[in-house]
Parts: C-alpha cells; sequence; structure tokens
C-alpha cells in the first residue's frame, strides 16, 4: 500500500502508520518498541551504504533508543527476475548487538510487508486470499508455523498478482510463526511463541559482540502460487 507515504489513495485506509511497505524490526528489544517507534525515541537509523550496485545494496544501520545503540545491522537486498513476470526480493540481515539484548517474545514483530487494499482478504475493496505451505487459509494461517505465506488476489489494476514471503532454513525458530492478518499484513515472527500459542517463551538473548542472522525473501509475481 502506498498510505503513510502517499496520503488518500483511494480504496486505502490511513490505520497503522507503521505498516510502511516492506519492513525489519521488532516490537520488543530490551522493552523497547521498534515496531511503532510511538515514544519518538526508538529508531532504525541509516548509518551508511557500504555497498551499492545495479542488482544489490548493502546498508549500516542502528537500532537505537535516545543515544544508545543496542544493535548493530549490516542489510543487504538482493533483486532478481526468476521469470519475466515476477521479482524476487532477498533480504539478509546480521544484528549484531552492541551491548546484552533480548529480543521479546510479542506478535509485534518481525520482517513484514504491508499488501495493497484489492488484495486484502477483508476491507472495502478487498478480493485477496492468504495461502501458507501448509495449506492454512485466511485467518486459519495467523499465528501458524509455515515456510512461506501469500497473499493472492487482483492488484489496482485487476490483473492477477500474488506476494509471497519465505522464510530461509537457516533461520533462528525456523519454521516461523506468521502475524498473518486479513487486513493485508504479512510478517514471519523469529520470537513469537507465547503470542501466538499460548505457551512457551520465543525470547532470545543475544550477548554483546554476538550476531543473529536472519534471511527473507519476498516474491512478486502475476500468477497463482499453489501449496504442493
Amino acid at each position: 500500500r502506498h498510505f503513510p507515504m502517499k496520503k488518500g489513495v483511494a480504496g486505502e485506509q490511513s490505520d497503522h502508520p507503521h505498516h510502511r511497505s516492506f519492513w525489519f524490526c521488532h516490537g520488543n528489544v530490551n522493552g523497547h518498541d521498534f515496531w511503532h517507534s510511538k515514544d519518538g525515541k526508538t529508531k532504525i537509523n541509516h548509518k551508511s551504504f557500504l555497498s551499492a550496485k545495479d542488482d544489490a545494496f548493502t546498508a549500516q544501520l542502528a537500532w537505537q533508543h535516545g543515544d544508545k545503540t543496542l544493535l548493530d545491522e549490516k542489510r543487504t537486498y538482493q533483486f532478481s527476475h526468476p521469470t519475466p513476470t515476477s521479482l524476487l526480493i532477498e533480504v539478509t540481515s546480521t544484528l549484531t548487538a552492541a551491548t546484552q539484548v533480548t529480543f521479546g517474545d510479542t506478535k509485534e514483530g518481525s520482517f513484514a510487508i504491508r499488501v495493497c487494499p484489492t488484495m486484502r482478504h477483508e476491507g472495502k475493496v478487498a478480493k485477496g486470499n492468504i495461502l501458507n505451505s501448509e495449506k492454512q487459509t485466511d485467518k486459519k494461517a495467523w499465528g501458524k508455523r509455515a515456510r512461506w505465506v501469500s497473499y493472492q488476489g487482483p492488484d489496482p489494476a485487476g490483473k492477477p498478482a500474488s506476494v509471497t514471503m519465505m522464510d530461509h532454513p537457516s533461520n533462528h525458530n525456523h519454521r516461523t510463526h506468521w502475524h498473518a492478518r486479513t487486513y493485508g499484513l504479512l510478517t514471519a515472527n523469529p520470537f513469537g511463541e507465547k503470542s501466538f500459542t499460548r505457551k512457551g517463551n520465543g525470547r532470545h538473548k543475544l550477548e554483546k559482540g554476538k550476531s543473529l542472522t536472519q534471511k527473507y525473501a519476498v516474491l512478486l509475481t502475476s500468477r497463482e502460487i499453489t501449496a504442493e
């Protein structure tokens, strides 16, 4: 969706202003909320570009609360075209603890996308559906573990489209839980456990100087995805 970068787009709702395009953050890092960032002090700041070429770039980021850096992040975006009508965006994030950090167990995280209104499952102009790798659909996909989750439906021009997010097998807590909502949100959450199942605890501690690498992919295509 365009909101909140562009407002007044037909069919879009002005809810959840922190749902910007697709992003990676978490709602509880040492008790600080990088998901909503409502306090104005908790932000992920761009520091520099480490490299850039036609099909990829790497950025250095800092997860900060006030003047204190909790995590240093190196994030790479790699772009390719598996077919003439598809785009694959592979994202690799390496998080290094600047101090001891704990990722808290919350549903608010972590690698996410908000799709356009026509692809939503619920809403005024919604005509889409959710499908995951375990063949669970729509509301039944929320909180479930899966290798991938796909939103499928017409794009704003009425043409078939799908947006599929994938969890890499090497990731922490693979197959991840998905905070997949019928109003257009897809989120891979490696730190949610009790939030989705009401048991266990998904919190994860990272000692100072230690790193965690997470890999995700977003496939944009004009064809339907099936769970075969």
